[in-house]
């Protein structure tokens, strides 16, 4: 009896050590981890987006999935900073790079939001950091851009200022 309770242990540790070390899972991240990021961001500023560019690549998997990279411009000018590290200004016109993926539906990928696709003239706050040759990336995953409420009376206008 002893005997067939160390195989079954022996089994399910085997299975257990399976999933860790082969088994790449991927899940949401907790809002708390997304705040986190946002509040770490070294450029925190509201922007009003001029431009978007997509250009997309497929990318062949191991006869499991496809996917597909859409790499991101996007041209913006800064409305307000809230916090720099690269000495941001208002009126500054920065561009912001990120790739996003999509899988193919037919597949079991279970992983975070993609970033989303900016809108053309619609403004969004933005948590993300410069890199070296001016660009911004975003910092805080599918949270980096967070959409600006539009008000749509007076009063709105009044309580947003």
């Amino acid at each position: 009896m002893q005997s067939k309770n160390k195989t079954t242990l022996s089994y399910v540790v085997i299975v257990v050590l399976f999933f860790v070390l082969f088994v790449q899972v991927y899940s949401e991240l907790p809002p708390s981890a997304y705040k986190s990021m946002q509040d770490n961001a070294p450029e925190q500023s509201i922007f009003k987006v001029s431009t978007v560019k997509i250009d997309t690549v497929e990318q062949k998997g191991d006869n499991v999935f496809t996917r597909f990279e859409e790499k991101i411009t996007v041209t913006c000018k800064i409305v307000k900073v809230l916090k720099t590290a690269s000495k941001l200004k208002k009126n500054t016109k920065i561009q912001l790079g990120y790739s996003r993926y999509i899988h193919d539906p037919n597949s079991t990928f279970v992983g975070p939001s993609a970033i989303p696709i900016l809108e053309i003239g619609t403004s969004y706050t933005g948590y993300f950091r410069s890199l070296a040759n001016g660009t911004y990336l975003p910092t805080a995953g599918s949270h980096s851009f967070i959409e600006e409420i539009k008000p749509t009376s007076k009063k709105q206008k009044k309580l947003i200022k």
